[in-house]
């Protein structure tokens, strides 16, 4: 597991130094709660390796013990990882799900995907409850990682209830949600809650890491992605994945030819085109209804924002939307890509085929 170097994410320092500040008054378990992209499984990475460190220092883990070794190299014994079970593309069972030792990975803010899916299950919960009975194996505490919390089942969070309510010796807790309304008030009430704020977006020092990450105009993207580090370095990436300006100069001209083309996307890039096409339709809907300056925005001309915005009403804009939105709600169903683009785009173009009488040349640049 690689080192979090909280040096380098300022606005998450704070939070990491107020847990540790408590010492041995450190409540057993921990409600890391924020929104998502600010970096919650970064935070709870860090705490695990300042909670497990044999040597800590003023700023966290020493890095140089031999817990830290451990820790770095994935293998602390004392360091537990409860992530959601999910299936494979054949529909196999995980191996968590079939009772073996999975190689598991804790996911981190780049890879929202990870943990986009399924629950965690109560055979998780079980096995940690096993583990906690035969003590730690370095003498120090033993830390259970959750992420995120709100893919607890019914059944998993009940048997997760019993542990917090009688934890075991020496057991700790970290878990993280970003929606921490979806879990049992009976688990809120027995956590203590550590709220971790979203950064202002222009906040100079997130500015900073960002364009460290390689990211340009980052300024743009840390507004878009409402303040959120990880949202905002996750959003550029996507951007130059799928052609995110190309796309939305061809949905702004429904007369192009590429304004039919999806290109040749993956089932796990469909919820980022869906999120893209939705804020597409929001911004002209926007525009459409004097809600906001038209400007140039993400690689688009003014003139072509202009042009898209009057192609439909304010209620034609909001039709695409609630279609675009019930779309993502089954953004995980094993459809092929093409079939939920197309369905959409053809919504567009009917949506202004009744406003204007007349649509596009649906043969026009056709797969």
């Amino acid at each position: 597991m690689q080192d979090t170097d909280f040096k380098k994410l300022p606005w998450l320092r704070l939070a990491h130094d107020q847990v540790l500040a408590q010492g041995q008054r450190l409540h057993h378990a921990l409600l890391l709660q924020g929104g998502k992209g600010v970096g919650l499984p970064e935070l709870a990475l860090g705490l695990a390796q300042s909670l497990l460190c044999e040597k800590p220092t003023a700023a966290g883990a020493c890095g140089q013990c031999e817990s830290c070794h451990l820790f770095a190299s994935g293998n602390h014994p004392d360091l537990h990882i409860i992530l959601p079970s999910v299936k494979d593309s054949d529909d196999a069972a995980s191996p968590a799900e079939e009772g073996a030792a999975p190689e598991v990975v804790w996911p981190s803010s780049h890879t929202p995907e990870i943990t986009a899916r399924g629950e965690i299950k109560v055979e998780s919960i079980r096995q940690l409850i096993s583990a906690s009975t035969l003590g730690t194996t370095r003498g120090g505490r033993r830390i259970a990682l959750l992420y995120p919390a709100e893919a607890l089942n019914a059944v998993s969070a009940n048997a997760l209830l019993k542990t917090l309510e009688e934890p075991p010796p020496g057991m700790m807790l970290l878990l993280s949600t970003s929606e921490p309304g979806r879990l049992l008030p009976t688990i809120r009430s027995r956590c203590q809650v550590v709220n971790v704020p979203t950064p202002a977006a222009d906040a100079p020092e997130v500015l900073a890491w960002l364009a460290g990450q390689g990211v340009q105009d980052a300024a743009a993207w840390l507004a878009l992605a409402r303040g959120a580090p990880y949202a905002a370095l996750n959003l550029a990436a996507q951007a130059e994945t799928l052609g995110v300006t190309e796309r939305l100069a061809a949905w702004c001209a429904p007369d192009d030819s590429r304004f039919w083309s999806s290109g040749n996307l993956k089932k796990g890039e469909i919820r980022a085109w869906l999120e893209w096409y939705y804020r597409f339709a929001a911004h002209c809907a926007q525009l459409a209804a004097g809600g906001t300056k038209i400007t140039a925005w993400m690689g688009v001309s003014a003139a072509q924002w202009q042009a898209a915005a009057q192609r439909l009403s304010p209620a034609g804009w909001h039709k695409l939307l609630a279609a675009i939105t019930r779309s993502l709600r089954a953004a995980e169903h094993p459809l092929a890509p093409a079939l939920v683009t197309d369905s959409l785009l053809v919504h567009y173009s009917d949506l202004l085929a009744a406003e204007q009488g007349t649509q596009p040349d649906r043969s026009a640049g056709r797969r």
